[in-house]
C-alpha cells in the first residue's frame, strides 16, 4: 500500500471487525509518503468473514479516515488444489434438517444415491445440496424444484378443439400408471384449415395433468388417394404481390425446369420463393433459396420437385 500526504505520515493503527479498543498502533519515520507492506497475524480471529480496518495518522496526531476491507479467513490450504470432502443435502427450507454426508476427498465427485422423501407431502417441493471443501468452506447451494406423487393411475382423459372447452369430450378408462389412447376422434364439425386439438388426463385423485395441445390442418376429402401437384408459384423478396403461378399437368411429383426473368431485380443478393398447389387447393410451405444477381445476368433458372 503506497501512501503519500502534504503532512508528513508518522504512523498506523489497525484493528479487526469491531475490536477498535484492541487496535494495534505502529509508528513509522515521518515521510510525506508510505509504502507499507507488513504481515498481520489473524491467529486470534474466528474462520469464516471478518473485517480489516486500518488508518493513518500525521506528525500532528490526525487521523484519517478509516480504510475497511472484508476478507474470508480460512484454516490454510491442505493441499495445492481445494478437494470436496463432504456434501449436504435438504428439502424446502428445512436446513436444519440437512444429512451431511463425509466422503474421500477429491477434486471431483460422482454421487449416486437414494433419497428418502416420504416424509414429504405430495406437491411442488425443492431440492438443495451444497458441497464442503478440505478447509470447511460450503460451496453456494445448488437448488432443483420437483413434483412429488404417489404412484398415481390414470383412469380419465379429456380432449377438445380449438377455444371450445364446452365441448370437451371425456372418457374413462380402466385406471393404469400408463395408458395407450388408440381412439378415431370426429373433426367433421371443424372449419378447413389450422385447428388445435388439446388433450389431458385425470388421475384417481381427480387430478388432472397439464394440458398438450396440437396444432394440424384439417383438409377437403381428396379426390385421389395421393395429393397431386396442379400448380406452382414463385416470387422474388418479400414481392408476394407479383408472385407468378403457372398451372401444370397433375402429378406426384413435377419436374420444372424455366428461367425466370429477374431482369427487373437491381443487383445483388436477393430471396427466390417457391411453392406448389394441390388438386384440393391446398398449398405447400414456401420453398425460399438466396441468390447473387450481377449485371451480367437477367435471368434465374428455377428447378424443382
Amino acid at each position: 500500500m503506497c501512501v503519500s500526504a502534504q503532512n508528513n505520515i508518522a504512523g498506523y493503527e489497525y484493528w479487526f471487525n469491531s475490536d477498535y479498543s484492541g487496535r494495534i498502533n505502529q509508528a513509522l519515520t515521518p515521510a510525506p509518503e508510505i509504502n507499507l507492506q507488513t504481515a498481520i497475524p489473524t491467529t486470534c480471529l474466528q474462520d469464516g468473514l471478518n473485517f480489516f480496518h486500518l488508518q493513518f495518522y500525521d506528525d500532528s496526531l490526525q487521523f484519517s479516515s478509516p480504510i475497511s476491507n472484508f476478507f474470508y479467513k480460512t484454516k490454510g490450504s491442505l493441499s495445492d488444489t481445494n478437494k470436496i470432502s463432504a456434501y449436504r443435502y435438504w428439502f424446502n427450507n428445512n436446513i436444519f434438517g440437512a444429512d451431511t454426508v463425509f466422503i474421500s476427498s477429491a477434486k471431483e465427485t460422482d454421487i449416486s444415491a437414494v433419497i428418502d422423501a416420504t416424509a414429504l407431502i405430495d406437491g411442488l417441493n425443492a431440492f438443495h445440496i451444497q458441497f464442503m471443501d478440505e478447509q470447511e468452506i460450503w460451496s453456494v447451494p445448488l437448488s432443483q424444484y420437483f413434483y412429488k406423487t404417489l404412484g398415481h393411475y390414470i383412469n380419465t382423459y379429456q380432449y377438445w378443439f380449438n377455444t371450445d372447452f364446452a365441448s370437451a369430450i371425456t372418457d374413462t378408462i380402466f385406471p393404469a400408471q400408463n395408458a395407450d389412447i388408440t381412439t378415431p376422434i370426429d373433426a367433421s364439425v371443424l372449419n378447413d384449415g389450422l385447428n388445435i386439438f388439446h388433450f389431458r388426463v385425470k388421475d384417481e385423485q381427480n387430478l388432472w395433468s397439464s394440458v398438450i395441445s396440437q396444432f394440424f390442418f384439417k383438409t377437403n376429402m381428396q379426390t385421389t388417394d395421393t395429393s397431386r401437384i396442379n400448380a406452382y408459384q414463385f416470387w422474388f423478396d418479400n414481392n408476394f404481390f407479383d408472385a407468378v403461378t403457372e398451372n401444370v399437368f397433375q402429378e406426384q411429383c413435377a419436374f420444372i425446369s424455366a428461367s425466370v426473368d429477374a431482369a427487373s431485380l437491381s443487383d445483388g443478393i436477393h430471396a427466390f420463393h417457391i411453392r406448389f398447389r394441390d388438386e384440393s387447393g391446398l398449398w405447400s410451405s414456401a420453398i425460399s433459396s438466396f441468390f447473387f444477381k450481377n449485371p451480367s445476368s437477367g435471368f434465374y433458372k428455377c428447378c424443382e420437385c
